[in-house]
């Protein structure tokens, strides 16, 4: 990958401190990752996308393919349609429901273990209520990907 990043470089004729700002990373990060030293993580590999939209993600990420589109993109996606799609009321915590722990008699034929795992799984499921989606990424079998941050 270090040398498909180098070839960018290249054929955009820039030099290494260009290619970190116009990425917005660090020019050490590019010197780390064009010797070798390192690898580009998920949030460099993107910010190259975003920089070169003409660059082919497939290409740079796999070595497959030209390094520039040659044909028709995909839309581009919008990242916060998938958040605006969450309803009001899937976020909202239950309320005035009654525990486990007092409707005991509502379950016919349990035992004391029965209850308590019962009882565990409700504490569970609330605990889970109160969590909030941060980020989500979606790896297309075209072979890009994107990151969806809310």
């Amino acid at each position: 990958m270090k040398d498909r990043i180098r070839k960018i470089i290249e054929k955009e004729s820039l030099t290494n401190a260009q290619f970190a700002n116009r990425v917005d990373i660090n020019p050490s990060n590019v010197s780390h990752i064009l010797s070798g030293r390192s690898e580009p993580g998920t949030e460099v590999l993107q910010k190259i996308c975003r920089a070169f939209p003409d660059v082919d993600p497939r290409w740079l990420l796999l070595g497959v393919g030209s390094m520039y589109y040659t044909g028709q993109r995909a839309e581009p996606f919008h990242q916060t349609s998938i958040f605006e799609e969450i309803k009001d009321e899937d976020t909202q915590p239950i309320e005035n429901k009654k525990s486990t722990t007092e409707n005991k008699d509502e379950i016919p034929n349990s035992t004391p273990s029965e209850s308590k795992k019962i009882e565990t799984q409700v504490v569970e499921q609330q605990k889970m209520q109160f969590r909030e989606l941060k980020k989500v990424i979606a790896f297309y079998s075209d072979g890009t990907f994107e990151e969806l941050v809310k």
